[in-house]
């Protein structure tokens, strides 16, 4: 009795090594390495939340005429997109260009009641170099360098605007999967950095110097196709 229970245990183990093997060598097979002249087109859809503090993620905002020093969020949350298309130079380099929005929603800011959200627009020159080209899950870093339009909105008793031109860049990590041999799939983490411009202005009769410093995380989910 005891030999038949061991028997059985081991066509079970059997059994799972052979689906093992049957999935790693399909895994293998489907995969599609990425080849010169390979053109994607993707989308990626992503949030973030500005926590990296003052001198980083945050405004920070300085009240001349009531001495008033306090720090303001880009806003909560953010809903953001991103649409590029990147060429392969090689099965490890690919290089394009990419266009993106996030937008922070509204929130009330610490020190004062103050309403603040942001809109970022960024038009980048983009670069991806695949650690393995060959796999079935291909890990990357992206790195992007460009451009970033920003539209602040601050309200105290009266709405203000504030809209820049500034320097953008962005790394990170990311996968991605192939579900066809022309649909894939990925997630990406990445670092945004802006810079821009300190502003200077008067918000209800007070004289108030804004320090924006658009830094955050982000995670978004793609959607690419393999032209």
């Amino acid at each position: 009795m005891q030999n038949t229970f061991v028997w059985e245990q081991v066509l079970i183990m059997k059994r799972l090594v052979l689906l093992l093997f049957a999935f790693t060598l399909a895994t293998t097979v489907t995969a599609a390495e990425n080849q010169k002249g390979d053109i994607h087109v993707g989308i990626l859809i992503s949030t973030a939340y500005p926590f990296l503090g003052t001198w980083g993620g945050e405004y920070y905002v300085n009240n001349y005429t009531q001495g008033i020093r306090h720090d303001a969020k880009l806003g909560k949350w953010s809903v953001g997109s991103d649409f590029e298309v990147i060429y392969f130079l090689d099965p490890h380099w690919a290089v394009g260009l990419k266009t993106g929005h996030n937008e922070f929603f509204q929130r009330v800011a610490s020190g004062v009641d103050e309403r603040v959200g942001t809109d970022i627009f960024n038009i980048m020159f983009l670069t991806k170099y695949y650690f393995n080209p060959k796999g079935k899950i291909k890990y990357y870093m992206p790195v992007s360098l460009g451009v970033a339009f920003i539209e602040a909105n601050i309200n105290l008793d009266r709405k203000e605007e504030f809209n820049d031109i500034g320097f953008a860049a962005k790394i990170g990590l990311g996968a991605e999967y192939d579900l066809t041999e022309r649909w894939g799939t990925g997630v990406e983490l990445k670092y945004n950095h802006n810079t821009f411009n300190t502003r200077e202005t008067t918000l209800s009769g007070d004289i108030v110097k804004l320090y924006p410093r658009a830094n955050y995380f982000s995670f978004g989910v793609s959607l690419f196709y393999k032209f």
